[in-house]
């Protein structure tokens, strides 16, 4: 599937998604242009509370397999970054059931975002509940639930100067009923720096940063 890429969003107005998709892709140096973890649509900002680049994971490509090698460690309360505070989130409940949230640290540039892509379970929706991470959501190819921040991004949202994803945690929705209704959840996850490449193929960086969410709320009043 292919994504296209999100723009920055500028004002509290909606700019248009155009689709939101969860562009995590990006070129081997973390955060490029467009790569697409799976197929989706894309789009740009809405409401308020965290947003990023989005598109959606879902077709995954074969050799996209995830790196076994093994970056610095994130460990809750010893992480290069924590936390993550968003002037402005987006959240689009698309019609193949797959939810995408992005959040956006400014409307300048750069712009560091937040990416979470929550894809429905087999012949289900995504519902209120607890999510927990599995190896497979480290990878941008094979995420289920990703979440993805990338720093010092472009007004495309592209060009990022790091992009991260994560070894384990949870994401708590305690509110989603679908279109024009709010969206809320809980991120309690640890990342490590990762580059993407145009595959999808992500790989951890040696020695790189890290970045632990505790307890970071991301809420959309209205979903679109």
């Amino acid at each position: 599937m292919t994504f296209s890429q999100a723009s920055l969003r500028r004002s509290a107005v909606v700019v248009s998604f155009v689709s939101l998709a969860l562009v995590v892709g990006a070129s081997a140096s973390a955060c490029s242009s467009s790569a697409t973890p799976g197929d989706g649509d894309a789009s740009t900002p809405t409401d308020a509370s965290t947003q990023t680049d989005t598109s959606t994971p879902t077709d995954k490509d074969a050799s996209a397999t995830p790196d076994s090698s093994t970056p610095d460690a994130a460990t809750p309360g010893n992480c290069t970054n924590n936390g993550f505070v968003s002037v402005a989130t987006d959240g689009i409940a698309k019609s193949d059931g797959s939810v995408l949230i992005a959040g956006q640290t400014t409307l300048a540039t750069p712009v560091d975002t937040l990416e979470v892509v929550l894809l429905p379970p087999k012949g289900g929706q995504v519902a209120v509940g607890k999510r927990t991470l599995t190896a497979a959501d480290a990878s941008y190819a094979d995420c289920e639930t990703c979440i993805v921040i990338r720093t010092k991004c472009d007004e495309n949202l592209s060009n990022c100067a790091k992009a991260f994803m994560p070894t384990s945690g949870t994401v708590d929705i305690t509110a989603f009923s679908g279109k024009t209704k709010p969206f809320e959840a809980t991120v309690n996850a640890n990342l490590v720096e990762v580059t993407i490449d145009d595959k999808n193929v992500t790989k951890p960086v040696a020695g790189g940063q890290t970045w632990c969410l505790s307890g970071l709320k991301v809420s959309v009043a209205s979903m679109q």
